[in-house]
């Protein structure tokens, strides 16, 4: 698409204009400055050139203060996780069923896919699955479980990384 740009009465001249290129907020979709910091519309902190937009990889500047006994999860800027036995507080056995509380500390997502991997305690994965929370508003935990089935030996220890996410749009 081109526009025309007037430097005097009698001068023309064709100015390509690339509207491919404009940005966009990618929470709320809305057109932004090309050097803006913030979403006008959501107020998102818009990646710097180089930086990873995409949800969940980005931090919010007014993050909620992460609870104790949270660990960070991999990929991700504000989820933390911890883990337990289904039955409250630490394992007795080791292959009773796990909670894993999943707390988002920034922005809201949707659609959220996290890869759980445990180990036992020779630091032997036993267990490598993913799972989905539908929405992880901020300030939230949400508790996903294993069930003892999937454990077939003690638990040593607990990892959880975003694989996928999209922003919860109803919180923009």
């Amino acid at each position: 698409m081109s526009a025309e740009r007037f430097s005097d009465s009698t001068h023309r001249e064709e100015v390509a204009v690339d509207t491919t290129r404009i940005p966009t907020c990618p929470r709320c979709r809305s057109r932004v400055q090309a050097l803006a910091h913030f979403c006008g519309s959501c107020g998102l902190v818009l990646p710097s050139p180089g930086e990873s937009g995409v949800p969940g990889q980005i931090a919010d500047p007014r993050a909620a203060q992460v609870p104790d006994g949270f660990a960070k999860c991999a990929d991700a800027a504000d989820l933390y996780f911890k883990w337990e036995s289904a039955w409250g507080d630490s394992p007795m056995l080791g292959t009773e069923p796990l909670a894993i509380q999943v707390f988002n500390r920034g922005y809201g997502l949707a659609e959220v896919e996290l890869m759980i991997r445990v180990f036992d305690r020779s630091d032997v994965i036993m267990v490598e699955t993913q799972r989905s929370i539908g929405v992880l508003k901020r300030g939230k935990v949400t508790t996903v479980e294993l069930h003892s089935f999937e454990l077939e030996r003690p638990v040593g220890r607990v990892e959880v990384g975003l694989v996928s996410a999209e922003f919860d749009r109803s919180q923009a």
